[in-house]
C-alpha cells in the first residue's frame, strides 16, 4: 500500500512517529513523508522513503510566525497535492498537521491520528476566536488513532463518531538504535558508573509534570543510596531542570538525548518516573489529557523490565493495577512517595518480570494492520 505521513514539526520529537515509519517499511509498504526534518531516522529507512522537507518557521517569535503561518500552510497543500496524486491513505499524525493542511484532507482517504486529547484546535495558532472543527475531519476520516482506549471512548462521544477510534499505543517499534556523539558518550559514561539506584525522569519539563515532590522523597530515602537522574527538554516550564539540580545535590541533569537515543539511557534506571498532573495550561489540551496520559515510557521502561512510579491517574492506574508492574503514589507527599518506592522495592523482581511482560503482549504489526485493512 501507498500511503503519505504528513507529520508538521520535527520528526524526532515525536517518537510514536519514528514508530509508525519503521512499522509500516518493515510491513512491506511504500512511504512518501512531508515533515520538518528527518534527523530521527536511521539511514537505512530513509533510503527507503520519498520524502519533502518543508520549512518550519519556528526559529521565529511568535508574531513572525503568525504572518508567515499562511505561507507554510500554502507550502504543505503544494506538497499535498503533489505527493499525495498516487497515494491510497494520507496519514496525518496530530491535530496540528490537519489544522496545517485543511480542507484538502477532506479529498483523500484519511487517517487521523492524534498524539493528544483535544478536541479542538485554533484555526490560526495564538488565537482562540476561529477554531478548525476537527470533528469534521474526525467524521469525513477513514480512520482515527488515538493512543490509550479511554482517550477513544471519550473522542468518540465528543464528536459524535460512529465508530470508536482505534488505538495504538506509543510503543517503540525498535529499540536502542543510531549512534552517539561524544558528549552523549560522555552522559552514558556518567550513568553506568553511578553505584546508587537510579530512580530516572525522561520526558519533557512541563508544568504537568512535578518533581519537586520526588527528589524530596529520595532525601528521605538517602541520598547515599538513591539519586535522580533527569533527561529531556523544556517544552512550557523554562529552567525546571535548572532549578531541580540547584535544590537537590542528588539529582543530576543528562541533557536531551533525541529519540530514539534516548533509549540507550533508559536501560540503567531502578525505577522509571512517570509524573502526570492534570492542567489546565497545557496549549490547548484537555484537562483530561493528563488524566488519561498514554506516555511513550510506559513501554521504553518496561522494555527493560523497570518498574514504574507514576501519579494517579487512570492512564496509568489501569495498567499498573492490571499488570502489576508499578504503584501510582495516591498522595503527593515526599514521605508517601519514599514509602512506595520501598513498596516497588519489596516486590521488584515481579514488578520488572510484568513489566516485560506489559510491552511483549503490544503486538503494533497487528494494530497497524488492523487499522489500514479492517472492514
Amino acid at each position: 500500500m501507498k500511503i503519505l505521513i504528513i507529520h508538521t514539526s520535527e520528526i524526532y520529537t515525536f517518537p510514536p512517529v519514528i514508530s509508525l515509519i519503521q512499522n509500516l517499511l518493515n510491513n512491506g509498504h511504500e512511504i512518501s513523508l512531508i515533515t520538518y526534518d528527518v534527523k530521527g531516522l536511521e539511514k537505512e529507512y530513509l533510503d527507503k522513503i520519498r520524502f519533502c522537507l518543508v520549512r518550519s518557521n519556528r526559529k521565529f517569535n511568535r508574531v513572525v510566525r503568525c504572518l508567515l503561518y499562511p505561507i507554510r500552510k500554502l507550502e504543505l497543500r503544494r506538497a499535498l497535492k503533489y505527493y499525495g496524486k498516487d497515494t491510497d491513505i494520507v496519514w496525518t499524525t496530530t491535530d496540528g498537521a490537519i489544522r496545517d493542511i485543511g480542507k484538502p484532507l477532506l479529498n483523500y482517504r484519511h487517517i487521523m491520528q492524534l498524539m493528544e486529547l483535544v478536541e479542538d484546535i485554533p484555526l490560526i495558532p495564538n488565537q482562540k476566536l476561529f477554531m478548525t472543527d476537527l470533528k469534521k475531519y474526525a467524521t469525513f476520516a477513514y480512520r482515527v488513532v488515538v493512543p490509550e482506549i479511554n482517550r477513544a471512548y471519550i473522542q468518540k462521544a465528543w464528536w459524535e463518531l460512529k465508530q470508536k477510534p482505534y488505538v495504538l499505543p506509543n510503543k517503540p517499534y525498535k529499540l536502542i538504535s543510531g549512534k552517539l556523539s561524544d558528549h552523549e558518550n560522555e552522559m552514558l559514561h556518567q550513568i553506568q558508573k553511578e553505584t546508587r539506584n537510579i530512580i530516572l525522569y525522561q520526558g519533557v519539563f512541563a508544568l504537568d509534570r512535578n518533581l519537586d515532590a520526588f527528589a524530596e522523597a529520595i532525601e528521605i530515602l538517602g541520598i547515599d543510596q538513591y539519586c535522580l537522574y533527569i533527561m529531556g527538554k523544556n517544552n512550557h516550564a523554562k529552567n525546571m531542570h535548572e532549578n531541580l539540580c540547584h535544590k537537590y545535590n542528588h539529582v543530576k541533569y543528562l541533557g536531551y538525548i533525541p529519540a530514539p537515543k534516548h533509549l540507550y539511557f533508559t536501560k540503567y534506571a531502578y525505577i522509571g518516573l512517570l509524573p502526570y498532573i492534570p492542567s489546565k495550561k497545557i496549549c490547548h489540551y484537555s484537562i483530561l489529557n493528563a488524566m488519561y496520559c498514554a506516555p511513550n515510557k510506559i513501554y521504553e521502561y518496561s522494555a527493560f523490565g523497570v518498574p514504574m512510579l507514576g501519579t494517579d491517574v487512570a492512564g496509568l492506574e489501569i495498567p499498573f493495577s492490571k499488570y502489576n508492574m508499578g504503584i501510582c503514589c495516591k498522595n503527593l507527599v515526599p514521605q508517601k512517595i519514599a514509602e512506595d518506592i520501598k513498596k516497588i522495592e519489596l516486590n521488584y523482581t515481579t514488578m520488572s518480570k510484568n513489566s516485560r511482560k506489559f510491552f511483549t503482549d503490544t503486538d503494533l504489526d497487528r494494530i497497524v494492520h488492523e487499522i489500514l485493512y479492517d472492514e
